[in-house]
């Protein structure tokens, strides 16, 4: 072992001892995430954001899922640099051993960890995604008005449409059935009267001019 440490020369030691530590800390993180410790609810274990981009629009400032529901994308977080150093100091150190020059091989490194790193944000925001869907209360759509997006068959005559609607602060598309005895087609304003199944709305036309006269009289 210390022949084969004293035969390595500067930036091959530098590679390694980048690879080594950032190793063992991922591999620490693994355990925990599979044992669940550091679980914030959302299945993925603490993840720390120092900088990032978000999708929800709010500059990547708040949670990972954010007030509107939305899953942000995070690149520069703990887990991701981690990995960064894990991937970029293995890979340097493999292409110093293949004899690349010190430059090409800190190109190389730079690449891989970049792409580890990017590659952790995705899988990150999958997982989040995930745990949103399980945790959508679809509850709190009864009484809310959408539209339907595929035609919703009549009802007795088997099958489901989609509508968009809000669920959770979220805009989503989610099966829908109808009580009503024509089909209620795309396009249609509806309103959400109760919730069957895994998820599938039952939902009835909407007059928008009859709800706003009612309205008026009260």
């Amino acid at each position: 072992m210390t022949a084969w440490w004293e035969g390595l020369i500067f930036m091959e030691r530098v590679f390694f001892f980048i690879a080594l530590p950032a190793s063992l800390i991922m591999l620490i993180q693994t355990v925990m995430l599979f044992f669940g410790v550091g679980d914030e609810g959302a299945g993925v274990g603490t993840d720390t954001e120092i900088s990032g981009v978000d999708e929800s629009g709010d500059g990547g400032l708040g949670d990972d899922t954010g007030e509107s529901g939305n899953v942000g994308l995070r690149f520069i977080t703990t887990r991701g640099i981690i990995a960064f150093l894990t991937v970029a100091g293995w890979a340097g150190f493999i292409s110093m051993q293949a004899g690349l020059h010190a430059g090409l091989a800190s190109l190389i490194a730079f690449a891989c960890g970049f792409g580890a790193m990017v590659g952790v944000a995705y899988l990150v925001r999958a997982l989040l995604s995930l745990a949103l869907v399980h945790k959508m209360d679809y509850r709190t759509a009864l009484g809310c008005v959408g539209e339907v997006y595929l035609t919703i068959p009549a009802a007795g005559e088997g099958g489901r449409g989609k509508i968009h609607v809000t669920v959770n602060g979220t805009f989503r598309e989610v099966d829908a059935i109808t009580e009503y005895p024509q089909a209620i087609k795309s396009g249609t304003k509806i309103r959400v009267t109760d919730i069957v199944g895994d998820g599938v709305m039952v939902a009835e036309p909407f007059d928008v001019e009859m709800h706003n006269v009612i309205n008026l009289k009260n």
